[in-house]
């Protein structure tokens, strides 16, 4: 029985880490433990049982991991050691997490719940070696979490935890005819540590992601896309996708075609020659409809020379002005005008062409 259950454990725990793509992170923690502990007595009991600590020091530590399979839930593994004056408690497990999302990206709530095997071991003994029937326990356990990480840096974070743990495991004692049971059923836990966050680029060695785009490398048809890119399942660019450039009310840099930070125009274009480009020019309803018609063409057909300086043959290129139609947002505040005055940038590929 307990070597399956531990095969089992192995199983689940080489499952989560082959199926996740890359190491999230990894904590170190510590703290307190109270647990639930019981005496039951048949026939009046034994004599002389002391009673069992209910109090104790705990240390975990645990690896959390993101999946291609799941943006909701990380899989983990831990392993947790419980110290009490009289018996000690390990339990390795596998769970799964749920970070949830704030607008401060520095506080990160979480929740946990997992699957484990608890290993325990008495070193005192509540009554004379003799009267023993075993000085040790297993159970499965059934893990609970909940907690807040504070980064304090956008790698390290300090972590706060409360965990609960349910297992069952009894320890008898008999003597003649009397019987104590002493019952461990659980245990809840305040936990503190440091998380080391890995960076995007940090993966598993054995099915890894080079270019970064969530597709693994062993199955990615197109395993150089520059970052950025939106892919599909095959891992190569989109058949169609498009991206907004804002640009000041007046006033256009079009250097906005190569400083954009998740997204090289230019090198998308020379690398990718199957693909052409509509650019579209947009303003927002200020000033005279002509007048905004008249710039949103200018706007377009500025980027298209700015391109064709750089290589990009005229015929991949198309230029549209819609002026102040299609707005994204009401013009009511000068945030919502400055997202309305745009070049969209519509990618596509060519018919019938490869990759």
């Amino acid at each position: 029985m307990r070597t399956s259950l531990i095969a089992l454990l192995l199983s689940l725990f080489y499952s989560q880490v082959v199926t996740a793509n890359t190491v999230d992170s990894i904590a170190l923690k510590g703290g307190y433990g109270h647990f639930l502990v019981d005496e039951k007595k048949t026939n009046g009991g034994v004599d002389g049982v002391n009673t069992s600590d209910d109090d104790g020091s705990l240390v975990n530590i645990s690896m959390i991991f993101t999946t291609p399979y799941s943006n909701y839930f990380k899989p983990y593994a831990d392993l947790m050691w419980f110290s009490l004056n009289d018996r000690e408690m390990v339990i390795p497990g596998v769970g799964i997490r749920h970070d949830i999302e704030l607008d401060s990206k520095s506080v990160v709530p979480f929740y946990a719940v997992g699957v484990g095997y608890n290993f325990l071991d008495w070193s005192q003994f509540p009554i004379d070696r003799s009267q023993r029937e075993s000085d040790k326990g297993e159970s499965i356990v059934f893990t609970a979490q909940t907690g807040v990480d504070f980064y304090i840096t956008d790698n390290l974070a300090i972590d706060l935890t409360l965990r609960y743990d349910a297992y069952n495991i009894d320890t008898t004692i008999v003597k003649s005819n009397r019987v104590s049971t002493i019952q461990d059923r659980g245990s809840v836990s305040a936990l503190v540590g440091i998380v080391y966050k890995f960076g995007p680029n940090t993966t598993v060695v054995k099915d890894f992601d080079v270019d970064n785009d969530g597709v693994f490398t062993a199955v990615d048809l197109c395993p150089a896309t520059l970052q950025g890119v939106p892919v599909n399942e095959a891992g190569c660019p989109q058949y169609r996708f498009d991206i907004n450039l804002d640009y000041e009310f007046a006033g256009f840099q079009i250097d906005d075609l190569v400083n954009q930070p998740d997204f090289d125009v230019i090198g998308f274009l020379q690398k990718n020659q199957h693909y052409v480009l509509r650019i579209t020019g947009y303003t927002d309803s200020q000033g005279n409809a002509k007048f905004n018609q008249r710039l949103s063409e200018q706007r377009a057909a500025q980027a298209k020379d700015y391109l064709l300086a750089r290589g990009i043959d005229a015929s991949r290129i198309e230029i549209l002005g819609r002026g102040e139609r299609e707005q994204l947002l009401a013009n009511d505040s000068n945030e919502h005008r400055l997202q309305n005055r745009r070049i969209n940038l519509d990618f596509y590929r060519i018919e019938g062409s490869v990759k």
